[in-house]
């Protein structure tokens, strides 16, 4: 999988390209699992992280963010967010 992101806590990979829209897993380096992903929600219409409890490792159900991890997390969403809206404008010309 290619890395989309990729910090000093953090990596972001495409894990799969749906019809209009793509999903993406966010992985800890530190303990090198998948966080959660980075997809599509229809109901706001916006690309969204999702972290489903249940998968997470049994060790690791506490899940803190440092301010510099909410940004990068959110400056890469909003990227996403940009890019599909441009990509809607295009094809509605």
């Amino acid at each position: 999988m290619k890395t989309e992101y990729e910090d000093k806590w953090l990596r972001i990979t495409k894990k799969r390209e749906n019809k209009k829209t793509c999903v993406y897993s966010v992985w800890s380096k530190c303990g090198d699992f998948e966080i959660g992903e980075i997809k599509w929600y229809p109901q706001w219409r916006h690309y969204c992280l999702v972290i489903e409890i249940g998968k997470l490792p049994i060790a690791t159900r506490l899940l803190i963010f440092s301010d510099r991890c909410q940004i990068a997390l959110g400056e890469f969403t909003l990227k996403l967010n940009k890019e599909h809206l441009k990509k809607r404008r295009i094809k509605n010309e």
